[in-house]
């Protein structure tokens, strides 16, 4: 009898099993499948042709003949970023759904790119699509963001001391020396990156450098004191070497008016690129060590004073293993975030 009734289990389970897997997708309790005879009764359109996303947003307008749960994606014709937005509605407007321009993945929308609007239907083949063009993109400065002068290296201006508060340094004995914006490989951001490289022909680790001031009339971000709160990130690009390497200095006041080499703390990330192409890298101020050169930053109170940083640098070097080598590091879009590390995907605050 236990036999029996152990093959009859095991069929059941069985049976259970085979229905389950026989589903294409489960449908999801907050999911609302089109049926039978759904149509869109309203072509999706856009609220503009254009949006300037450092003022304004997105909205869509359409309408169907059933509530059905749809994606809304918007896909950049020339970056090829994207945004996707999953909702239920019958009818489409501003209280269901606003797109600030934010974006999932590496890539950001770009000014001047136009837009593919697509809606497509859970449970129906049906789509339907819009444009719109985008003329000035979202610089993800908010109440919880702190993006660099120009977020990233568009307009840069080397024509005095700072441009547009970046100041690019000297190597010394590195006559392979590059530091200029570059258009290639593809920037995540805009249309340029930073490119620092060369070698030390001297037998040094030292390449060159650059550092963006944050003081007097470049000074742009009231960071918070909590340095737990306090997030940098940046886009660096990798060509799987581990011979480079990036060190990444935020240089601190402590209790004098400004920084001060060998008397003020510089907070130090470093970035080895053994990675491939482009990644986000994001780091908690608070975690990070201090520098251990004492002519540099290596003299300070050893607090993390968030609030007190004036200056980034970025330096290039060498590895000790890789004296002579020619390296480089390519960046783009340097931004502090609050709260946690940054999420393009995510607007914390919106225009």
């Amino acid at each position: 009898m236990r036999k029996i009734q152990a093959i009859a289990l095991m069929a059941l389970a069985t049976l259970f099993f085979e229905s389950c897997s026989m589903d294409e997708e489960p449908i999801g309790a907050n999911v609302t499948p089109a049926k039978e005879g759904f149509e869109v009764l309203k072509q999706v359109e856009v609220n503009d042709e254009t949006v300037n996303f450092g003022i304004d947003s997105v909205t869509l307008s359409a309408s169907f003949s059933q509530a059905v749960t749809f994606t809304a994606t918007f896909k950049g014709l020339s970056s090829g970023a994207i945004k996707t937005i999953k909702t239920t509605a019958q009818e489409l407007t501003s209280d269901v759904l606003t797109w600030y321009g934010e974006h999932e993945g590496l890539t950001f929308f770009r000014e001047g790119e136009k837009v593919e609007v697509s809606l497509s239907f859970v449970g129906s083949s049906v789509t339907t699509k819009d444009t719109l063009t985008i003329t000035s993109t979202n610089k993800f400065s908010t109440t919880q963001t702190y993006n660099f002068k120009e977020a990233g290296f568009e307009n840069l201006d080397f024509s005095n001391a700072y441009g547009n508060g970046w100041f690019v340094g000297n190597g010394e004995d590195t006559p392979n020396l590059t530091r200029i914006p570059v258009t290639s490989p593809v920037p995540p951001q805009g249309l340029k990156a930073f490119k620092l490289a060369g070698k030390n022909v001297a037998g040094g680790v030292f390449i060159t450098g650059m550092d963006f001031s944050i003081t007097g009339k470049n000074k742009y971000i009231p960071l918070p004191a909590s340095a737990d709160s306090v997030w940098f990130n940046v886009y660096v690009y990798g060509n799987s070497t581990s011979a480079t390497e990036l060190y990444i200095e935020f240089k601190e006041a402590d209790a004098l008016p400004r920084w001060t080499n060998g008397q003020t703390d510089g907070v130090q990330a470093i970035i080895r690129t053994n990675h491939e192409g482009w990644k986000l890298f994001s780091f908690q101020y608070s975690t990070l060590s201090f520098s251990t050169y004492t002519p540099g930053g290596g003299n300070g109170n050893k607090i993390h004073e968030s609030d007190k940083i004036q200056a980034v640098t970025y330096n290039l070097q060498t590895a000790e293993t890789a004296k002579g080598e020619y390296v480089e590091a390519i960046i783009d879009y340097p931004i502090f975030t609050i709260g946690g590390p940054f999420d393009p995907s995510i607007l914390k605050s919106k225009p």
